[in-house]
C-alpha cells in the first residue's frame, strides 16, 4: 500500500535540456516570515542526476526580505533554500523572469507561500498541494485498517480498503491529467515520474511518456525517462526483486502466533512459497484463498508455505491466519509492521509479495498470484 517511485535520479526534481539562446537574468524579490536578520537563502538548481548546486545565496535583511538575481543557462526545477529541510519550488528558464514570492518557515515545501511572476511555478505549487491532500487522505483509510479494534469486521475492512483504492485511483487520474495538459515539458516530467509507480503504473508511464516525447521534442529528461522505463519493460519486478533467480534466500526468523521461534530453514529440503502478508492487507486477503487451494493439492508433494506477517496487531494477524483457514504450520512475524528487519531487508514495498524457492533455498520466481503460482509447481515438483 505504500506508494513508491522510480530511481534516484527521478526521485528528486528533473532539470531539461539547454537552450542555444542568449542566457538571461532572473530576479527574485519576497520574503520569508519567522527568520532573522543575517541568515541565509539559498536558490539551488537540482539536476537531471539528482545532484544538488547551489548557484546563488543571499542574506536576509529586516522580517526576512531577500532579493536574489543572475543568470541561469537552461530551464529547469529549482529550490529556494532556507536552512537543510525547508524550501519552496521554482520553475526558472533563461529568459527573463522577475518573481515576487512570500513565504513561512512554518511550511515552506507546499503552503504557505505565493508567487507571482511565475506561471509555471504556481502549478507546481498546485500540482504539490494536490497530491498532498490526495495522500493524507489515503494515509487515513491505512491508519484505520492498522489499528481498528478487533471488533471490526471482515467487511468494514473490505470497505475501507476499498475507499483507500478508489482514492488512490483518484490521484492517479489527476497526476495523469496534469502531466497530459500541463503546458511545460518540466512539471509533466516531475509530476509522473515522482508521483507514479513504476510497479503498478508501468502502463501509464509508458503512454504518457511517449505522447510527452511528442508534445517536447526537445526535453532531454523526457528522452531519459523513457530510457529508464525500458529495463522496467523488459522485467516489470526489477525494481522490488531484492534476490534474483538463482540466488539463495538468506534466513529468516521470527515469532509464531504462540510465541515460539520459527525459521526459514526449517523447511530446507521443501519448496517453499515465502508470502510476505498482512491481515489488514485486502488483497493479500483476497489472494488466501488461492494459496491455501495451491497447499492443498501440492503439499504431499514437497511444497509448503511460510508466511511472514506485516502485522504489528499479534491478535488480528492470528485470527486472519484462522478465518482465511491458513493451516501450514509456518507462521511468522516481529509484529513491527513496516518497521521489520525482515521488511527492510527484502525491500518489501508493497505487499502482497512472495518469493518461490527451491529445496535449496535458491529462488525460482517472485511474485506468483494467480493460477501462475500453480503452473511454476507443476513444473518444479
Amino acid at each position: 500500500m505504500r506508494l513508491h517511485t522510480l530511481t534516484l535520479a527521478f526521485m528528486v526534481l528533473l532539470s531539461v535540456s539547454c537552450k542555444e539562446e542568449k542566457k538571461e537574468g532572473y530576479e527574485i524579490n519576497g520574503t520569508i516570515n519567522g527568520i532573522s536578520k543575517g541568515s541565509s537563502i539559498y536558490l539551488d538548481e537540482v539536476s537531471f542526476t539528482g545532484a544538488i548546486t547551489t548557484i546563488d545565496t543571499i542574506t536576509a535583511g529586516d522580517r526576512g526580505a531577500f532579493s536574489l538575481s543572475g543568470n541561469i543557462k537552461k530551464e529547469s526545477l529549482y529550490r529556494l533554500r532556507y536552512g537543510n529541510k525547508k524550501y519552496v519550488l521554482l520553475v526558472l528558464d533563461e529568459k527573463p523572469t522577475v518573481i515576487t514570492l512570500e513565504a513561512d518557515t512554518a511550511d515552506m515545501f507546499v503552503k504557505p507561500y505565493s508567487i507571482k511572476g511565475s506561471p509555471a511555478s504556481n502549478s507546481l505549487k498546485e500540482l504539490l498541494i494536490d497530491v498532498t491532500g490526495y495522500r493524507k487522505e489515503m494515509s487515513v483509510y491505512v491508519k484505520q485498517l492498522q489499528s481498528a479494534e478487533n471488533a471490526i469486521t471482515d467487511s468494514m475492512k473490505q470497505a475501507l480498503y476499498i475507499q483507500y483504492q478508489a482514492k488512490a485511483e483518484e490521484s492517479k487520474k489527476y497526476i495523469t491529467n496534469f502531466a497530459d495538459t500541463v503546458s511545460n515539458g518540466t512539471l509533466a516530467v516531475f509530476a509522473i515520474a515522482n508521483f507514479l509507480n513504476p510497479q503498478t503504473d508501468l502502463q501509464d508511464l509508458n503512454i504518457i511518456s511517449n505522447k510527452l516525447a511528442t508534445k517536447f521534442p526537445a526535453n532531454e529528461s523526457i528522452k531519459a525517462l523513457i530510457e529508464a522505463l525500458k529495463p522496467k519493460n523488459d522485467n516489470p519486478y526489477q525494481m522490488t526483486q531484492t534476490f534474483a533467480n538463482g540466488t539463495a534466500i538468506p534466513e529468516i526468523t521470527g515469532l509464531n502466533p504462540d510465541g515460539k521461534s520459527i525459521s526459514l530453514s526449517s523447511l530446507r529440503g521443501k519448496v517453499v512459497l515465502i508470502d510476505f502478508w498482512a491481515s489488514w492487507c485486502g488483497p493479500c486477503r483476497a489472494e488466501n484463498p488461492n494459496v491455501v487451494n495451491v497447499y492443498n493439492k501440492y503439499k504431499d508433494k514437497g511444497f509448503d508455505v511460510f508466511s511472514y506477517s506485516l502485522d504489528d496487531n499479534k491478535a488480528k494477524w492470528a485470527d486472519a491466519i484462522k478465518k482465511d483457514g491458513l493451516i501450514w504450520p509456518a507462521h511468522a512475524s516481529q509484529l513491527k509492521g513496516w518497521d521489520s528487519d525482515i521488511c527492510k531487508q527484502f525491500n518489501i514495498i508493497s505487499i502482497p509479495t512472495n518469493y518461490l524457492i527451491d529445496r535449496n533455498g535458491n529462488v525460482i520466481a517472485f511474485n506468483l498470484h494467480g493460477g501462475a503460482l500453480e503452473q511454476i509447481l507443476q513444473k518444479v515438483l
